[in-house]
C-alpha cells in the first residue's frame, strides 16, 4: 500500500494531523520540515544564509529520498507540494491529501509566523497561488 502525503499551506495542521493519522495507523510518521532542520538547521537561517532556491533544492532532494515504498504518512512542507518534479514524485509513491484551510483560519492558527520566513507581506498572495497546486 502506498503511503500517504499530507500537502497544503503553512499551518494547514499537516504536522498534527500526520502525526495522528502515523499513530491511527500504526505507520511510521516523519515530518519533512523537522528532517530538513535536522540535516541543515532552522529553516529560516536556511533561507537567509543560503537562499530559497537551495532551499526548495535540499527539499526536493529529501522528497526523493523519501519516495522509497515505506508505507509511513509524511506531512510535506508548504511549498513542496508547488514543485512539480516533487509533486510527480510524491503522487507516484503517496496518496496525497490537501489538507485546506481559509487563509482566515491560517492567520488564526500561525499568528505572526515566527520561524516561518516565507510567513511575510506576501503571505495572501502565495496562499491563492498555491492552491491550483494543492488541488
Amino acid at each position: 500500500m502506498k503511503g500517504l502525503a499530507l500537502v497544503g499551506f503553512m499551518g494547514a495542521g499537516k504536522s498534527t494531523v500526520g502525526r495522528r493519522t502515523a499513530a491511527e495507523l500504526g505507520w511510521p510518521f516523519a515530518d519533512l520540515d523537522v528532517a530538513l532542520v535536522d540535516r541543515f538547521g532552522p529553516i529560516p537561517a536556511q533561507v537567509a544564509d543560503e537562499g530559497i532556491e537551495r532551499f526548495r533544492a535540499r527539499e526536493a532532494a529529501l522528497v526523493r529520498e523519501l519516495c522509497d515504498e515505506v508505507p509511513r504518512v509524511l506531512a510535506t512542507g508548504g511549498g513542496t507540494f508547488v514543485d512539480p518534479a516533487s509533486r510527480a514524485a510524491l503522487r507516484a509513491a503517496y496518496r496525497t491529501v490537501w489538507l485546506d484551510a481559509s487563509l482566515a483560519a491560517l492567520l488564526a492558527r500561525v499568528g505572526g509566523g515566527d520561524g516561518r520566513p516565507l510567513w511575510d507581506e506576501g503571505v495572501a498572495r502565495r496562499y491563492e497561488e498555491r492552491r491550483a497546486a494543492y488541488a
